[in-house]
Order: structure tokens, then C-alpha cells, then sequence
């Protein structure tokens, strides 16, 4: 019996969400090359393009962004563990625990998925930022509604809003955009 070295051609999982070309040094997003998509459109709108299969119109961006703005905030037992563990565990157990909470919620289990994957895209910044503040001895900050998703995580990293009129760089969306893929090691 043959068996290949490693991974290669070995096929892992198959979707038709994205693409990955490792050869070709290429990651596709439902036909669009991410390349066509870091520091063009904002995350928002690739968050759409993954979740409802098309990139949105000015109308369902809005609406997504609205929907995000107003699931960021976290509840009360995940925020009592960030506080309690952001300064002994590491930034991704953090993450990852918090999640766990998040799925136990009733709101969750009771959520359409899609509802749940929203709030959850919502929170997992907060999350994040506020672990990172914490571990710092910062103070946390509350999400703003008023910024976009980035922007907003941003913000609560940094505590300064981001200049609205300076570019994101290319480099700095791509990261995050491919941060949406985070099923398989797309790195």
C-alpha cells in the first residue's frame, strides 16, 4: 500500500466555499481571489460573501454591520471569565473557552445557525481585546456600535479610534479577512 508523505494529496475536507490552492499560493473565497478582496472591500462585506454566497449590496452591508454592532457586547459569565483568566491563560485558550461558554448559552442553542455564527463573528473581537487589555492591566472597553467590525476591534485594542480617512493596509485586512477562514491551516 502506498501512502503519501505529510498531506500531500491527500484531499482534507471539500466545500464550496473557498479554494485553496497551496501550489499556486492561492485562497479563494466563492470564486473571488482573496487578493481581489483584502484592502477593497471591508471584512463585513466577505463575511456576507461567506455566509449568503454573494458579495452585498450597499443596503446588506449595512444591515450586517448593524447586526454585528449590536451582538458584540458579552454576557456577563464569559465576561467574569475573561476577567478571572485573561492574566494566567493564553490569548487562544482564552478564546477558545470563551466560545465554549458562548455555545452553552441558551441564546445559542436556541439561535439559527446563521444568527449564532453572526454573534459569535460579533463577539470573538471583543473577546480578544478584552483578554488582551486585561492581561495588560488596561482597563477593558466596551464595544462600539458606531465603528465597523475592524475598526471597532481596533478601538479596543488600542483605545484610539482609527483614522477614518488613513487606508487599512492591504497586508493588515488580508490578515484579517483570511482570519474568516479558520476551519482548515490556510496559512
Amino acid at each position: 500500500m502506498q501512502v503519501p508523505r505529510g498531506l500531500e494529496g491527500v484531499v482534507v475536507a471539500s466545500t464550496e466555499l473557498t479554494k485553496i490552492d497551496g501550489q499556486a499560493g492561492r485562497l479563494v473565497y466563492r470564486g473571488y481571489d482573496v487578493t481581489e478582496l483584502a484592502g477593497i472591500v471591508p471584512y463585513e462585506a466577505v463575511a456576507h460573501l461567506l455566509w449568503f454566497g454573494q458579495l452585498p449590496t450597499k443596503q446588506q452591508l449595512a444591515k450586517l454591520g448593524n447586526q454585528l454592532a449590536i451582538n458584540r457586547q458579552l454576557p456577563p459569565v464569559v465576561t467574569e471569565f475573561l476577567e478571572q483568566a485573561a492574566r494566567v491563560a493564553e490569548p487562544l485558550s482564552l478564546l477558545q473557552t470563551s466560545i465554549s461558554i458562548l455555545g452553552g448559552l441558551e441564546a445559542t442553542k436556541t439561535a439559527s445557525t446563521t444568527d449564532a455564527s453572526l454573534a459569535l463573528t460579533a463577539r470573538m473581537p471583543t473577546i480578544l481585546a478584552t483578554g488582551y487589555r486585561l492581561r495588560r492591566n488596561q482597563t477593558q472597553l466596551e464595544p462600539r456600535s458606531d465603528l465597523g467590525h475592524v475598526a471597532n476591534y481596533l478601538y479596543m485594542l488600542t483605545g484610539s479610534v482609527p483614522k477614518v480617512h488613513t487606508p487599512c493596509r492591504p497586508w493588515s485586512r488580508g490578515i484579517y479577512i483570511c482570519g474568516t477562514h479558520s476551519c482548515l491551516n490556510s496559512n
